[in-house]
């Protein structure tokens, strides 16, 4: 059987199973495969754009985007696919950006820090993958632990 054939039956067959579906890169020798279930509409188109256009993730190493897993927990709790800086940018050093603190101008004294995201990446660049349940009200007690190490008992 053809590579190709081989890919779309393996497709097929974890959409059956998992209530997946998965885009692929049309580009030859690319990779590149994303799967989701329960997204919404503008949510699956948008993963299929990433997905389908070569351009923006392996056209250019530079200019790609590097996309990773990650749990958001506003507005609700979710998973998240987002964009990551470019571990290799001269400007950045791969963190992403610079914090810049700042002084009140009457007494000179600390005031903030801005944080000045860099070119190298796309803070704004997120897809929800799904949607994670709420804890129960049970579990979102706050409990303070008992640390077993605390004591008054001198010495402290």
């Amino acid at each position: 059987m053809q590579p190709k054939l081989l890919d779309r039956l393996s497709d097929a067959a974890v959409a059956l199973m998992t209530g997946t579906r998965t885009v692929r890169c049309p580009h030859p020798g690319c990779t590149v495969h994303i799967r989701y279930r329960c997204v919404t509409p503008d949510e699956a188109r948008d993963l299929t754009t990433l997905a389908t256009d070569h351009t923006r993730h392996g056209a250019q190493p530079e200019e790609s985007v590097r996309l990773r897993i990650r749990r958001a927990t506003w507005p609700r709790p979710a998973l998240i696919l987002t964009d990551t800086p470019h571990p290799n940018c001269p400007a950045c050093q791969g963190e992403g950006g610079h914090n810049h603190d700042y002084g009140d101008y009457e007494t000179g004294e600390y005031a903030s820090t801005e944080w000045e995201p860099c070119d190298c990446w796309d803070e704004e660049c997120c897809w929800t993958l799904f949607r994670l349940p709420h804890r129960p009200r049970w579990l979102r007690r706050n409990r303070p632990a008992a640390d077993p190490l605390a004591t008054n008992e001198p010495p402290f």
